[in-house]
């Protein structure tokens, strides 16, 4: 069969990502290393060859018609196929190196993200982590791509996953109110979600899953959403700012409990409420993950069974 992509090379597909990526062909040629003019003539002989036109030039740079964007969606697919294909080869030759490219939820990394690759760092010390943090509509657009191998958080907040996509439950990361130890509420015994409302918060991003339940919750029981001076992940600065100021956020329970803080914050016991999220492993539905991606996820569904035995 005579097809013309079959004439493509390789560098024509790296050529057109570039492009997408930067929306210009002079900033494409200072990454790829090559001259403007010869950049332009080989996308002229893709188009040649395919007989479609993939670029177009505007006074704004340079966008990719419909037909270039396929090529790049599956020239995607091509680059992380060789990626994987060359770290197996590695590996059958005694090489535990690889690159692993992990998306993963604000809260996952507190909880599960940080065990596993510790531990995997421990058996291939010389494998290389890129970690992209963001919300699952981010993330599962660049896992589609390839620009990511897998995620570990939760998955779609309303519907199914998305297709060609396919998610697993692991377990679940229960999230709770937590506070500097003399804070106000931390001498209460017990709060409800009115005694909260009332309270300055460190709030989840607002276009997160987390800030849809946490309003949801409040609403359903006829109150305002929680308000509050600071949006942010609920990383190493939002326990700093919990320790110096009288605000609440949401953390998991694992991350205090086991941890020096609990000395300096204070879980509520909230009583009328309880804040869920499935820890879910998200990975592309075709194709299998390189031996490094692999062993990551190992690790990951080890200590989520760890953590389902101890109720965490």
């Amino acid at each position: 069969m005579n097809n013309p992509i079959n004439k493509l090379k390789l560098s024509h597909f790296r050529q057109l990502i570039t492009i997408s990526e930067t929306g210009s062909i002079r900033k494409a040629s200072e990454i790829l290393a090559i001259s403007q003019p010869a950049l332009s003539r080989n996308i002229r002989l893709a188009e040649e060859i395919l007989q479609v036109k993939l670029i177009n030039r505007g006074p704004r740079g340079v966008e990719l018609t419909e037909q270039g964007n396929v090529i790049v969606k599956y020239g995607k697919t091509i680059e992380f196929n060789i990626r994987f294909a060359e770290e197996q080869l590695n590996e059958l030759d005694g090489f535990q190196e690889g690159q692993i490219k992990l998306g993963l939820g604000p809260f996952e990394g507190f909880t599960v993200g940080n065990q596993a690759i510790n531990r995997l760092l421990n058996k291939r010390p010389r494998t290389h982590i890129v970690i992209e943090e963001n919300e699952y509509e981010v993330l599962s657009n660049k896992l589609i791509k390839g620009e990511i191998d897998l995620i570990l958080g939760p998955s779609e907040l309303d519907g199914p996953t998305p297709s060609g996509l396919v998610t697993e439950k692991l377990s679940e990361t229960e999230l709770v109110p937590v506070v500097r130890q003399n804070h106000p509420l931390a001498k209460m015994k017990t709060v409800t979600l009115e005694t909260l409302s009332k309270h300055d918060w460190i709030l989840p991003h607002s276009r997160g899953r987390v800030s849809y339940q946490l309003s949801k919750k409040f609403i359903q029981k006829g109150l305002l959403p929680p308000k509050g001076p600071i949006e942010m992940a609920p990383q190493e600065l939002c326990i700093n700012l919990l320790k110096q100021r009288d605000l609440i956020s949401l953390l998991p329970r694992y991350r205090i409990g086991s941890h020096t803080d609990s000395s300096t914050l204070k879980i509520l016991n909230l009583t009328d409420e309880n804040f869920i999220l499935p820890m879910q492993l998200t990975t592309r539905e075709l194709g299998e993950l390189p031996p490094a991606c692999r062993d990551l996820v190992f690790e990951i569904k080890m200590i989520c069974k760890t953590l389902k035995k101890r109720g965490e």
